[in-house]
């Protein structure tokens, strides 16, 4: 196995597919198994790229087309298997200096986090689409879109991105501080509620505590999602948490003084998944939610 880049796994039902580059660095690799990963089959060469290859990842779509996505350098490819049979490599019409890691999972199309380098230096966090026939027809690349960056010089960059969609997208990265006080740390994201992935429409990244330099997996089943690094796992309903707030105007106060939202004294809730990152930060003891509806001011059923 090539030790300049990584595996990537895809899944769907009992199928799953590891991908890895073997010590060549150039060939990658592929093997299957039908009985959710108890064991796997013999290595098929899937393709050999011209150079080193960096990163992997993989998805596959509801009628089992599976899709591996991987760089060599600054350019990313795609290569897809259909009815057991892998096809040529596409080379994607976008342009980097470097890519730092690539997390993929199909949505209506194959939707990509990329993290990289661009020619003026500053490392940035792209997404962008490989269509598959949603919100781009089959085989046809988006334009890249920024979800976060560094500006070249502040020694900040990002890398191992995770892509999953157990509820809406959910993402995460590492930053990567290499000046004084170095840190490497998981941030995370997630679009918004009903958000088409090529829409671009997303959280601004916040960290995550823990210490990682490779990441963290992400993968649901169910009404759970799970977080996984080498050390440890965590898991988390992730089930629409009903507020009661149909037709209501939910007022939330900090007892701390510490106010939420553009009016000084109070914020009106308007959307359920915003209560619930309310309900979240004033679950402590020194804050309370109360719920009234207040005559004068508009209001929106919930979600």
């Amino acid at each position: 196995m090539s030790s300049a880049s990584g595996i990537a796994l895809a899944s769907r039902g009992s199928t799953v597919l590891l991908f890895y580059a073997g010590t060549d660095q150039q060939t990658v690799y592929c093997r299957e198994s039908t009985d959710y990963g108890a064991t796997f089959g013999d290595a098929v060469t899937v393709t050999t790229a011209g150079s080193t290859v960096g990163w992997l990842a993989a998805a596959i779509n509801p009628g089992n087309v599976a899709c591996l996505f991987y760089s060599v350098g600054g350019t990313v490819y795609a290569v897809k298997r259909t009815g057991g049979t892998w096809g040529s490599p596409s080379v994607w019409t976008n342009s980097a200096a470097a890519i730092m890691g690539i997390g993929c999972v199909h949505q209506g199309d194959w939707n990509l986090a990329v993290c990289g380098q661009d020619s003026a230096g500053s490392n940035k966090v792209w997404t962008c689409v490989y269509g598959d026939g949603y919100s781009r027809s089959s085989g046809i690349w988006s334009s890249l879109a920024e979800l976060t960056v560094a500006s070249a010089g502040s020694n900040v960059e990002f890398r191992c991105p995770c892509l999953d969609f157990p509820d809406v997208f959910r993402f995460f990265c590492v930053e990567k501080y290499s000046g004084a006080e170095s840190y490497s740390r998981p941030c995370w994201s997630h679009s918004l509620a009903s958000a088409d992935f090529i829409a671009n429409l997303w959280r601004e990244p916040v960290p995550f505590n823990l210490s990682s330099d490779y990441g963290i997996a992400m993968a649901h089943g169910g009404s759970y999602a799970w977080l996984s690094v080498p050390s440890g796992v965590w898991r988390a309903p992730h089930l629409a948490l009903h507020a009661g707030c149909d037709r209501r105007c939910y007022i939330a106060e900090c007892s701390n003084n510490t106010r939420i939202g553009k009016d000084s004294n109070r914020t009106e809730e308007r959307r359920g998944p915003l209560l619930r990152a309310l309900v979240s930060r004033l679950r402590s003891p020194q804050a309370r939610l109360r719920g009234a509806v207040q005559p004068g001011m508009p209001h929106h059923a919930g979600k």
